[in-house]
């Protein structure tokens, strides 16, 4: 009997082909071949009847965060229990209210700005009017937000927003925004992507092997909200001109920008983080490629880069002809070698 492709047995049992794959290499489904990797019908009829019966219940509860639409609040990503109450508290404000998460992201970002010290809010109820903030410490920072409401679509129920405001927490400590971000997204898009936010034992833990006096440059190739650019900001004393940060999530940028900030009070610059698909994008070796200045300049590169998540497989493995599995890590892997200066240090979890 011809043996079924794996795209084939990931719609019989009901799952992603990157689901499939990972099972084949963990050994919970045999293989009638490996390249292209294909399976043979009573290998996949087991499979689907074992996930039916509950013998594999966890393997169907994983793969079905896929196509969760539930917010799901990682506690173990920050340390705080008052911290984590207040998080709870919002979301259920915005979810009650059916308010805009990147508006309640940039109003997080206010809040927090001011608890900083960066500007004023006058006494006023609307948030987004004109002048609502003053007396800005730094010309990038009001930069940074005046360019980030400008691209938000119109707002409404901007009392709301103003509420929303006061729920927001001044607490240090946590990355607050990328907490927030984290617990607002529904749960089937962050496994839809292979991304999950890292929690700062994680992130410090891994750093750690990576202070060296020698090394004046950090680069994350997919930097989320800036967890490991704050990190590096602090644990290895990277001047602000020397991090650099790209991730395809445009909102996760925004956040990010806003983190590298206030981990430099003091510093009137300009982050060197962007919106970017790494993998196609991000120093190329094309001639008009404004990001080749990074090929072999980078002392340090860590990051918790997506897994499985690569969907057009036809597409990316030319960026990285050497992985021919096209699975995101390994090509992360490969894209971050290439950027590493000799002598330098690579990190991934």
């Amino acid at each position: 009997m011809k043996p079924i492709s794996v795209d084939h047995a990931a719609r019989m049992v009901g799952v992603s082909t990157a689901t499939m794959r990972n099972w084949a290499k963990a050994g919970h489904i045999v293989s009638a071949r490996t390249r292209p990797l294909a399976f043979s019908e009573m290998a996949v009829l087991s499979l689907k009847t074992q996930l039916g019966s509950g013998t594999l219940q966890k393997l169907r509860k994983r793969a079905n965060k896929a196509h969760s639409e539930a917010n799901i609040l990682p506690s173990e990503y920050a340390s705080n229990s008052g911290l984590i109450e207040n998080i709870k508290s919002i979301i259920e404000f915005v979810q009650q209210n059916q308010l805009d998460v990147e508006v309640v992201l940039f109003v997080a970002a206010l809040r927090l700005l001011v608890a900083d010290g960066e500007m004023i809010r006058e006494s006023t109820t609307d948030i987004f009017a004109p002048n609502a903030f003053t007396s800005w410490r730094r010309d990038s920072t009001r930069v940074e937000i005046e360019q980030w409401r400008i691209h938000l679509s119109e707002i409404a129920n901007n009392n709301l927003y103003s509420i929303c405001y006061d729920l927001i927490s001044s607490a240090e400590g946590d990355d607050y925004l990328g907490l927030l971000y984290q617990s607002l997204s529904v749960e089937g898009q962050k496994s839809e992507g292979g991304a999950y936010y890292t929690p700062s034992k994680i992130v410090e833990d891994s750093l750690h092997h990576c202070i060296n006096p020698a090394y004046k440059s950090f680069l994350d190739p997919c930097c989320g909200t800036g967890k490991y650019l704050i990190c590096a900001a602090k644990l290895l004393q990277i001047k602000p001109e020397n991090i650099y940060g790209f991730d395809i999530d445009a909102l996760a940028v925004k956040l990010a920008r806003i983190n590298l900030l206030r981990a430099f009070k003091y510093h009137d610059f300009s982050p060197h983080i962007y919106c970017l698909n790494t993998l196609e994008n991000l120093a190329t070796g094309e001639i008009f490629c404004d990001t080749n200045a990074l090929i072999g300049k980078i002392d340090v590169i860590a990051t918790n880069p997506p897994w499985g998540a690569c969907k057009n497989g036809g597409v990316l493995p030319q960026f990285s002809p050497q992985i021919k599995s096209g699975e995101t890590f390994s090509m992360f892997l490969a894209k971050s070698l290439n950027l590493l200066k000799e002598g330098g240090m690579l990190s991934f979890v």
